[in-house]
C-alpha cells in the first residue's frame, strides 16, 4: 500500500492551526477565532490518527503487541520527559506529574497547570489506543463492528449533556472514532453499498470543509455537535478527491517536514508561554518579539527533540517488537503515526 502523502499535509496543517490559535492573534477577540482554530486542529488531528491507528489494526488485527509497542515508544518518553520539566521542575506538582503518567489528567482539573493544560489531548488518545488494542485483541477485525456504535453513543451522549467541546475522554473521543469510521470505509471502498457512498460523500469534499470550519464556531452551538461526523466527511472525501491542486498543496515538502515534527511541536510549544516569554509587558513587545521567539525556539526544540529523543525509542521500539513478535506478512500503515 503506498504512502500517502497528502496525508502528511492535513498533519502538518493541523498542528499549523493549533499553533496558530494559541501562539498568534487571529483577528479581533470578537471574533473567537483563535479558538475555531484550536478546535479545528484538533478535529482533524484526531481524525487522522483514528483513521491511521484504524488501518495498522485493520491490516494487521494479529499484530496488538507490536501495536501497543509503537504507540508507547512513540508516546510515552517525550510526554514523561516534558511533564517532568514542567510538573516537577518547574511547578514541583508530583501530583500533576502522576496525572500525566497515568493518563488520567483530562480528569484531574486540579492538576491542570499553565504548560501543561494541552496535554489532556494526548490522554484521550491514549485511552482509544487501549480501547480499540484491546478490542482487536478481543475479537479480531470483528470488533470494528464496535466503532460506529460507540461513534453514534458519544455523538448522542454529547448532545444530551450539552457537550460542544470537552476534554473528557467519553465526550471527546467520537473526534478519534471519526477517523476510524473513515478508514472502514475507505479499506471497503470497493465492496457494495461502501464503494457508492465512498464516492457520493467524494463529491462534496468543499461542502463538508465548510460545515467543519463553522462547526468550529462556538456561535454554531448546533452545529457543533456535529463537528466529528463532518471530519469524518472531509477525510473520506479527500481521500476520494481527484488529482489536482489540492492534492498537490497538501504534498507540499514543507508539510512532509512539519508533519514529521508535529508531535514535538505539540507537545514543546506551552512551554515558551511560560515565564519572561509570558504575557507580561506591553501588547506590541509581546507579540513583536516575544511571540516570534517563541516559535522559532519551539520549531528549533522539536526538530532536534525528533531526531534525538524520539528517534532513539522509536528505533529501541523497533528492536523490541522484532524480539516480542515476528513480521507479519500483512501490509504496513500507509503514513507516519
Amino acid at each position: 500500500m503506498k504512502y500517502i502523502y497528502e496525508l502528511d499535509g492535513v498533519r502538518a496543517l493541523s498542528i499549523l492551526a493549533v499553533l496558530a490559535a494559541h501562539l498568534l492573534p487571529l483577528g479581533p477577540s470578537w471574533m473567537d477565532l483563535n479558538f475555531s482554530s484550536g478546535l479545528l486542529g484538533m478535529s482533524l488531528f484526531f481524525a487522522l490518527s483514528g483513521f491511521l491507528i484504524t488501518n495498522f489494526l485493520y491490516q494487521t488485527p494479529d499484530r496488538i503487541a507490536p501495536f501497543f509497542i509503537r504507540r508507547s515508544m512513540r508516546i510515552l518518553p517525550l510526554l514523561w520527559v516534558y511533564g517532568f520539566i514542567v510538573a516537577v521542575l518547574i511547578y514541583n506538582r508530583w501530583d500533576s506529574f502522576g496525572a500525566i503518567v497515568t493518563f488520567t489528567l483530562n480528569y484531574r482539573d486540579a492538576q491542570i497547570l499553565p504548560g501543561l493544560s494541552h496535554l489532556w489531548s494526548i490522554c484521550v488518545e491514549f485511552h482509544f489506543y487501549l480501547f480499540i488494542g484491546l478490542l482487536i485483541w478481543a475479537f479480531g477485525r470483528r470488533g470494528f463492528w464496535a466503532v460506529p456504535v460507540v461513534f453514534l453513543i458519544i455523538l448522542l451522549l454529547r448532545m444530551d449533556l450539552g457537550a460542544t467541546s470537552n476534554i473528557r475522554t467519553h465526550l471527546r473521543v467520537d473526534e478519534i472514532f471519526a477517523g476510524s469510521l473513515a478508514a472502514l470505509l475507505w479499506q471497503n471502498r470497493d465492496h457494495g453499498w461502501t464503494r457508492r457512498l465512498y464516492h457520493v460523500i467524494g463529491k462534496g469534499f468543499w461542502l463538508w470543509f465548510a460545515l467543519l470550519l463553522l462547526s468550529c464556531h462556538r456561535s454554531m452551538e448546533g452545529l457543533m455537535y456535529f463537528r466529528p461526523l463532518f471530519g469524518f466527511m472531509v477525510l473520506t472525501a479527500l481521500l476520494d478527491h481527484q488529482e489536482g491542486w489540492l492534492r498537490r498543496f497538501l504534498r507540499w515538502n514543507v508539510f512532509t517536514y512539519i508533519a514529521g515534527i508535529s508531535y514535538a511541536l505539540y507537545i514543546w510549544h506551552p512551554l515558551f508561554r511560560l515565564g519572561w516569554l509570558g504575557e507580561q509587558g506591553s501588547k506590541v513587545f509581546f507579540y513583536l518579539v516575544k511571540r516570534p521567539i517563541a516559535i522559532f525556539l519551539t520549531f528549533v526544540v522539536a526538530h532536534i527533540s525528533t531526531n534525538t529523543l524520539e528517534r532513539y525509542f522509536m528505533n529501541l521500539g523497533r528492536r523490541i517488537e522484532k524480539r516480542v513478535s515476528p513480521p507479519s506478512s500483512s501490509p504496513l500503515p500507509e503514513s507516519r503515526g
